[in-house]
């Protein structure tokens, strides 16, 4: 049940936290066991909770929650005091999208450390857990061909543990996804308010799953630790990638906010989880709250 009420956060707490960045734009102990591709894809149907479920609690331990109040104030919050959805905030979609390369990646990076049978499951989250929110917005925009690819990387990765057998399919579900990432209008792409929010939501997301990771000072759930090194991961990406945009509005506060967000990632050393947390929760938090400081002011 805890690890269902992690996976909700991203479908309830992102659309949150988005939606209130829209409406003040202007101002299991061991890792899981391999999974065949029909139980990689069972969970799209709300099976054990997908990040991408509705309902349930929401919030990261209530972080976010305050927004609630601005979703019915225009912009990407949504009408009468609802929450947005991926098919009204650019927000929203584009983030779950990132989520969806964080699996992804990390998928990849076990795989070819050679530990493919932990890598399977990864490979089928973007499917389970973010496509439910996803996947309206994606036909409206006339791209299908996301889900179809997402589902035949699941599908594939069900029934391979080398690299080498899923790596056709990798190539063309990151493809997809990245076509659809590049469908969000310039004028958002071109505003790092939007962008900082966007990192925010990962930033979020990546500590709350590290400290489900842990219990008593140890980790314990090792796909909560690679979750969130994958999603850190691409968050650092989108840095590089719009540098520029963050650099045409302070070169000195982007600086910042790279180093900000590389002391986060201290937290995620190693592929697998060190015998030690790198960072505890609470230097975790402290380090984010370093990090909010400065994309606050984008």
């Amino acid at each position: 049940m805890s690890q269902q009420r992690t996976k909700l956060w991203v479908g309830i707490g992102t659309c949150v936290l988005l939606g209130s960045a829209a409406a003040h734009a202007g101002d299991a102990p061991a890792e899981p066991k391999t999974h065949a591709a029909s139980e990689l894809l069972v969970a799209s149907a709300g099976g054990e909770g997908g990040e991408a479920g509705h309902g349930g609690e929401g919030g990261e331990g209530g972080e976010g929650g305050g927004a609630m109040s601005v979703f019915g104030s225009g912009g990407e919050g949504g009408e009468g005091g609802s929450a947005p959805s991926a098919v009204d905030s650019p927000g929203v979609y584009y983030s779950q999208l990132a989520f969806m390369l964080g699996h992804m990646s990390v998928g990849r990076e076990l795989y070819e450390a050679g530990t493919g049978e932990v890598g399977q499951a990864h490979l089928g989250h973007p499917v389970g857990e973010h496509l439910p929110t996803l996947e309206t917005a994606l036909q409206q925009r006339g791209l299908d061909n996301v889900a179809a690819r997402l589902r035949h990387l699941a599908e594939t990765a069900g029934a391979h543990t080398q690299w080498s057998g899923v790596a056709g399919a990798w190539n063309e579900a990151e493809a997809a996804v990245r076509s659809a990432m590049a469908d969000v209008d310039d004028a958002r792409m071109q505003d790092p308010a939007f962008l900082a929010k966007v990192l925010t939501a990962i930033v979020y997301q990546s500590r709350h799953e590290y400290e489900e990771a842990i219990e008593d000072g140890r980790f314990t759930k090792a796909h909560e630790y690679h979750d969130s090194r994958g999603f850190m991961q691409i968050g650092r990406e989108l840095l590089d990638k719009h540098a520029e945009t963050f650099r045409s509005a302070s070169a000195d506060d982007y600086e910042a906010l790279v180093q900000r967000y590389e002391a986060i990632m201290e937290a995620w050393p190693t592929l697998q989880p060190p015998a030690s947390p790198a960072l505890s929760v609470s230097e975790l938090y402290a380090r984010g709250t370093q990090f909010e400081f400065v994309v606050n002011r984008f």
